[in-house]
């Protein structure tokens, strides 16, 4: 918490339903920050972060990129923000078969993501 309070804040578009994720939980913990940059793309505040530019939240990605840029990362804790990933789809859908695919398919890299992350 202290790197947030004493450290350049990167943060997610505002626009961004992360970010709302993001902001709610900074305000829960009565956390000042100074923000410094507002980028769009996780890679990007990253590799701002990277180059000691600043502190930002990110989402722990079930999918790893392939090449990670190396910057240390600190957990939230126990009451740290959390967002669920969902499939929404029409109930009267004549293209189950192709939802079904694309929700195994989904399955199957959160599933081999988290298998390669423990």
């Amino acid at each position: 918490m202290r790197l947030l309070a004493t450290k350049p804040y990167i943060r997610f578009n505002r626009s961004a339903v992360l970010c709302t994720l993001i902001d709610n939980w900074i305000m829960s913990k009565r956390i000042r920050v100074t923000e410094t940059m507002e980028l769009d793309t996780p890679e990007a505040i990253v590799t701002m972060v990277h180059a000691n530019l600043g502190v930002s939240i990110m989402p722990d990605l079930a999918v790893k990129p392939l090449h990670q840029v190396p910057v240390k990362r600190v957990s939230l804790g126990l009451n740290a923000p959390t967002r669920v990933l969902g499939l929404a789809y029409a109930e009267n859908q004549i293209k189950m078969r192709a939802i079904d695919e694309i929700f195994s398919a989904f399955d199957w890299v959160i599933q081999n993501a988290s298998d390669r992350s423990s």
